[in-house]
């Protein structure tokens, strides 16, 4: 009695056929991860900041060291004539690669974030009067133009740019977001919520297939896994430093505007930086194209092929038994 050999080879493991997930499923999985892990953080961070006693007392004493100032060349160049020139930019370069959803969808994460900040900021969010008088600034609309602008783009451009604009993201939110703290437009607080708010928005709209160009197998998706990995070192590390300031300040134990320093700059740095990270991560990515029936494995009738292709298989056009030393060896196993 001959018993067939149980399949191997690409597919199977054991005998039995691996369910491998899609790499449209995985994609997905991705970007709505991120979507709610940064919608769950705003509403966090506004919980936490703002209708607390002890958040709004953490973040007045940042406040009490800003350095009052209203002007700022870099902050002057936020308006709604920039939004328009930068959604033109977003689309273009979305369109030079014939992708006329990704410029939709570009354009619409710019145009959704800066409107719904606003909406949250003046019409549905209410800051009340624990600590001390003040209104409502919950997000930084600042924060939130100039972190939809660099993460629309991020969303549109090629995978390998996306290895120069992450950092570069990094660094020019960075220095809006430390001014809009540092001159006392705003609290760390505002600046942390609009960068959410962008980055929630973004990848939503990774979600939308054909939207963002994916990033190739091999060199191009390692160099994206170890950018991403690297922001995301250095945002945990400010964020270890921001949460460690905020303890002990919200603790009372110092007020040291060393202290205070680490909560405020740390909170920005972490956001600034596991931002970009987390939008490279949830990016399509794309798979090399299968093998099967080709290569060694499968090349020249040899019995490694014949052992992985299936009882006849219509492909093949042989059975399992369909050579002498096969049939010995069943016998054998008989």
């Amino acid at each position: 009695m001959r018993f067939p050999l149980p399949p191997t080879g690409r597919g199977y493991r054991r005998g039995v056929p691996e369910i491998r997930r899609s790499p449209v499923t995985a994609r997905r999985v991705r970007a709505a991860v991120v979507a709610l892990a940064a919608a769950g953080g705003l509403a966090g961070v506004f919980a936490l900041a703002v209708l607390t006693t002890r958040g709004q007392h953490v973040e007045q004493g940042v406040l009490d060291l800003a350095a009052y100032s209203e002007s700022s060349p870099l902050l002057a160049l936020v308006s709604i004539p920039a939004l328009l020139g930068a959604c033109a930019v977003v689309a273009l370069v979305a369109l030079v690669q014939r992708r006329v959803i990704g410029a939709i969808v570009g354009v619409g994460v710019i145009g959704v974030a800066n409107v719904l900040g606003q909406a949250l900021k003046h019409l549905l969010l209410d800051r009340p009067n624990l600590a001390v008088d003040a209104s409502n600034s919950f997000p930084s609309g600042h924060a939130v133009a100039v972190a939809s602008v660099l993460f629309a783009l991020l969303l549109v451009s090629p995978a390998l740019v996306r290895l120069v604009l992450a950092p570069v993201s990094a660094v020019l939110l960075g220095a809006v977001s430390i001014q809009l703290v540092h001159l006392g437009w705003h609290r760390p607080s505002d600046v942390l919520g609009g960068v959410l708010l962008a980055a929630s928005l973004t990848a939503i709209g990774a979600l939308v297939p054909h939207a963002a160009p994916p990033v190739a197998p091999g060199l191009p998706r390692r160099l994206t896994r170890r950018l991403g990995g690297a922001l995301a070192l250095l945002g945990g590390v400010a964020a270890i430093v921001a949460t460690a300031g905020g303890t002990v300040r919200a603790l009372d134990i110092s007020h040291s505007a060393i202290v205070t320093g680490a909560f405020a700059y740390g909170l920005v740095a972490a956001a600034v930086l596991l931002a970009p990270a987390a939008l490279l991560w949830a990016m399509p990515v794309t798979r090399p194209a299968a093998t099967a029936g080709t290569g060694a494995g499968a090349s020249d009738g040899s019995a490694r092929g014949r052992a992985s292709t299936p009882l006849g298989d219509p492909i093949a056009g042989t059975s399992i038994s369909g050579s002498p030393s096969r049939d010995r060896a069943l016998s054998r196993v008989a």
